[in-house]
């Protein structure tokens, strides 16, 4: 291992702590306030409290419209009560994140392409939603993480023909199935399919003579297994539980669609059948968010922030390269990514969260076109549009600006909501430091650092905030702030009659979610 291998590693080694902390940051204090969560954190408690882990249930009312992978992983994490709960039924979505990362890292040394492993990750690290889904207990992350794997071992597979290779594909594929059927066969299943197109179009150019035999029989058995998997499951509460047969009729969805709570399958279906769907619930119920492909676009876009800001190096990094001519593994993320964004955006439905599997895809392209933009400022590798210079340098003063900005809301914080004269003086240092080196750091044209301690800063508010605001947030959210403070009633009744604005809720009504909320209309 070369020096600058070692660097890499020691640099991974550094990014996963740092990602731990701010995943970890402020957990045990940050009560369930989403609905989905509220319903996983009901479904680990009903599970551990009755025994019974076949069937998830909610309030003793079966709930088997999702395979239950997370749940039980949520609930073994909570064995021995090591952990804090709110802490272990979040744990599988906190695990799931860093390995989605550590496995971004290794694939991109493995694939050939190095230099664009640390950044990759660390990109993925800078999208926004990817973090605050990880800090949550939820399938997604989970789901990402698989499909992610899935993807991996099978370009490898199709490059070097293992038998290993193709199991873990398989293996991935199967638990990516038993987390969350729904997205599963566009997040793998397509982006497999497209590389055997891309692989055959390329021996077809390169060896003429050479047959190309399509790996059909090894996707069919995989999808195969994978699906016999999902429905074992099925199969074992029709045979096993009392009255499995009405639970499985009135509250399944995977994979073809109960009578009560209709998939994806039917709710496409739904868009072109003039009907009120199924059992006299209204049409427009399974289209709540959905406008049109620029609306999953722009959503696109704000899951991927601030990561998104680097997307106009991305256009011209492709423009130059011809769509990636010559670059196989870059060309084949970016087919597979549009094909999956057309995909969903034809499917009406509001889980723009559908789209972070494929994320390490996009996060790689957006390290190439970042990577390309330094090498040619620090090298001249490649020429650097003055476009390009002006866009990084606009990114870096508005770094240094936001810096600033944020010192006021950490500055009212630990002033006006929980006094903490420690915090109130450093924050707002640090905050300042950060913001004039950054400032220097672009003015000076040193864009590397610049953007090294862009992140920084970054990680350090989301720290700061889930460990503070957040935490106060979700405790506002579910009426829990007098219980669990010391400060006392007189003093909140003085602050909110001060600042009037504090106890409304940002996502919620005041008084919190008082029931756990079922699935319909919500996922």
């Amino acid at each position: 291992m070369n020096m600058s291998q070692r660097a890499s590693y020691f640099g991974l080694g550094i990014f996963l702590v740092a990602m731990l902390v701010l995943l970890l940051a402020g957990q045990s204090s940050t009560a369930p306030t989403e609905p989905r969560e509220q319903r996983i954190f009901a479904m680990v408690k009903n599970m551990r409290a009755s025994g019974d882990y076949l069937v998830p249930r909610i309030k003793n009312e079966p709930h088997v419209n999702k395979p239950p992978f997370y749940v039980w992983l949520a609930t073994g994490c909570n064995v021995g009560e090591i952990l804090p709960t709110s802490v272990a039924n979040r744990l599988p979505s906190i695990l799931a994140a860093l390995a989605t990362m550590a496995g971004l890292f290794f694939f991109c040394h493995a694939a050939g392409v190095p230099h664009l492993a640390l950044p990759s990750a660390i990109l993925l690290a800078a999208c926004r939603t990817y973090i605050s889904e990880a800090r949550i207990a939820n399938f997604d992350i989970l789901l990402a993480a698989f499909c992610f794997a899935a993807n991996a071992f099978f370009w490898f597979y199709i490059h070097e023909r293992r038998t290993s290779q193709f199991l873990l594909a398989g293996a991935a594929f199967t638990l990516a199935f038993f987390t969350k059927a729904t997205p599963v066969f566009a997040m793998a299943l397509v982006p497999w399919l497209i590389l055997c197109w891309m692989e055959k179009k390329r021996v077809k150019q390169e060896f003429p003579e050479q047959p190309y035999k399509t790996p059909v029989l090894p996707i069919a058995s995989i999808v195969i297994i994978g699906t016999a998997v999902g429905l074992a499951w099925f199969a074992a509460i029709w045979c096993m539980v009392p009255d499995g047969k009405k639970i499985i009729v009135e509250a399944a969805t995977l994979p073809f669609g109960g009578t009560k709570n209709p998939n994806f399958i039917v709710r496409f279906l739904l868009q072109y059948i003039p009907t009120d769907a199924l059992d006299g619930a209204p049409k427009e119920k399974f289209a709540l968010h959905y406008k049109s492909f620029y609306y999953f676009v722009e959503h696109f876009f704000m899951i991927i922030i601030p990561a998104a800001l680097f997307l106009p190096l991305l256009i011209g990094r492709i423009w130059r390269t011809r769509g990636y001519q010559n670059m196989p593994l870059l060309r084949w993320m970016g087919v597979s990514f549009l094909a999956v964004l057309v995909i969903f955006s034809l499917i009406k439905q509001k889980q723009e969260a559908y789209m972070l599997p494929i994320l390490p895809f996009v996060c790689i392209l957006l390290a190439d076109a970042l990577m390309a933009f330094l090498d040619g400022v620090r090298e001249k590798i490649v020429p650097v549009c003055q476009w390009e210079w002006g866009w990084m340098n606009f990114l870096g003063y508005a770094s240094a600006v936001l810096c600033f900005c944020a010192i006021v809301p950490f500055a009212f914080y630990f002033h006006a909501v929980v006094p903490h004269l420690l915090l109130l003086i450093v924050y707002p240092l640090l905050f300042t430091i950060f913001g004039i080196w950054i400032f220097l750091l672009t003015k000076r044209g040193d864009f590397t650092r610049m953007l090294l301690a862009s992140v920084a800063w970054c990680w350090l508010s989301l720290i700061a905030y889930n460990g503070s605001i957040h935490v106060w947030m979700s405790l506002i959210d579910t009426n829990q702030y007098q219980q669990e403070t010391t400060l006392s009633p007189k003093y909140w009744e003085k602050v909110f009659k001060k600042y009037p604005f504090l106890k409304k809720s940002f996502r919620y009504p005041p008084e919190g979610v008082k029931e756990v909320p079922s699935e319909a209309g919500e996922e």
